[in-house]
């Protein structure tokens, strides 16, 4: 069951005849830039919800208690496959370390906003996923920094890595070239340094790989 409230007039309140939602598993809220936090308790009670789109909603004034914003979220980790929250720039503050119950997760999309501080704490709770099968991670256009933690290599189910646009430094951790399966790796626009490693060669799958604009 698929559910569109693409709608800048919609306001976060489900008129009565939507009430039995238990049997939603897509919801699509994008673009609602009147929509606030406070009106989308309801979300916390789709039982059967995998996809949530949330790209580019109104968050003005979050700041960095940006997980109110997002405050269905805790009740939802356990079951999503698919959370896209690209375009929120208003959304500042770390990556919470509760994203690693995400153990279901097949594609995240946090580009587009102004996190901050390092990914190793995010990527350490994925790790502890007995299944991970996550299959495409994009955390371009943020302020993140520090070094791409050699753990990324435990993705093997990757296919889409998108981490340009970030103030990563240091060199390419010679551990992606265990991401057998990928077949887009974006780095670009960063202040890495040091040498391209060999490990690279063994992506058999790549298609595109963007390094420009680094050292």
């Amino acid at each position: 069951m698929y559910l569109s409230l693409f709608d800048p007039s919609f306001f976060g309140e489900i008129p009565p005849h939507l009430s039995n939602l238990s049997r939603l598993i897509h919801l699509d809220l994008h673009y609602n830039r009147d929509l606030y936090p406070q009106n989308l308790d309801w979300v916390s009670s789709l039982s059967s919800l995998k996809y949530l789109d949330m790209r580019r909603l109104n968050l003005s004034g979050v700041g960095e208690n940006w997980l109110t914003a997002i405050n269905m979220l805790p009740a939802l980790l356990e079951k999503l496959e698919h959370l896209d929250l690209h375009g929120n720039e208003k959304i500042t503050g770390q990556l919470p370390s509760c994203f690693g119950n995400l153990c279901k997760l097949k594609t995240l999309d946090l580009s587009g906003n102004n996190f901050s501080g390092n990914i190793d704490g995010f990527l350490g709770n994925l790790s502890t996923c007995l299944n991970n099968n996550l299959e495409s991670l994009a955390f371009h256009s943020n302020k993140l920094i520090g070094k791409i933690p050699d753990s990324l290599g435990i993705f093997g189910s990757l296919r889409q890595l998108s981490l340009g646009y970030n103030f990563f430094g240091g060199s390419i951790p010679a551990s992606i070239g265990k991401l057998s399966s990928l077949q887009l790796l974006h780095l670009s626009y960063k202040e890495m340094n040091g040498t391209i490693p060999k490990s690279i060669g063994q992506l058999s799958e790549l298609v595109t790989l963007l390094l420009d604009n680094n050292s």
